[in-house]
């Protein structure tokens, strides 16, 4: 429990993932920080998620600026192709109570995006990231980062509803993929905001190789 974290923008909020829970399917929690002068309290936010077995579910997992969306990455996942990985993207929703029904949230599945070929492991690498746009919600991730990986790419992929909130909704990569010459655990990466610049780091420990940094920019 705590193998990955993430946050949202006001503090919160926080996501933690266990992806060795449940004989490696792996379950996500979120919950709400209630904080005060003297002592801090958490409370669960929606339902546990979890992933199917030796998924790996929450290898790393990202919230939004408001809380509301979240992604999972689950590396291992075979729907796409032998460990090509998976990576969903869920809704809070926000039912208010009533007289005749209490207050409920739950973490609703949006969109699903799969590897696309054998052992891609999509989202295995620490660089995914959400942001929302003005045309909706952009999930950044790495591919290519299984053992056998001498190089990476990132992809980007836009959520087809502007507030990400249907669960029909589907998930377009748009531009092409962005190749770095080094394998996934020596780059890093990360995304503004808007979700209309991304950057990807080369870290190389030598001389011949000098790492890099390119910054990329796309009309969203």
């Amino acid at each position: 429990f705590g193998y990955s974290i993430a946050m949202n923008e006001k503090g919160t909020r926080l996501a933690v993932s266990a992806p060795a829970k449940n004989k490696s399917a792996g379950q996500v929690k979120v919950f709400d920080i209630n904080s005060s002068i003297s002592q801090s309290s958490f409370t669960q936010v929606g339902q546990s998620i979890y992933g199917d077995a030796i998924d790996y579910a929450g290898l790393n997992i990202d919230l939004s600026a408001d809380g509301l969306r979240l992604a999972i990455a689950a590396p291992y996942n075979d729907k796409g192709g032998v460990n090509a990985g998976q990576i969903r993207l869920f809704h809070l929703q926000d039912e208010k109570s009533s007289q005749s029904t209490p207050h409920r949230r739950e973490w609703v599945l949006v969109a699903e995006i799969l590897g696309q070929n054998n052992n891609e492991a999509i989202g295995s690498n620490i660089s995914l990231h959400l942001s929302t746009s003005k045309s909706g919600l952009l999930v950044m991730f790495s591919v290519g980062s299984d053992n056998f990986s001498e190089s990476s790419t990132q992809r980007v992929y836009a959520l087809a509803t502007s507030t990400g909130t249907d669960s029909n909704s589907n998930a377009t990569q748009i531009g092409w993929d962005i190749p770095s010459p080094y394998i996934p655990s020596d780059s890093s990466t990360t995304m503004s905001g808007e979700g209309n610049r991304i950057a990807i780091a080369s870290n190389v420990a030598n001389t011949i190789e000098p790492g890099s940094v390119q910054v990329f920019d796309y009309d969203v």
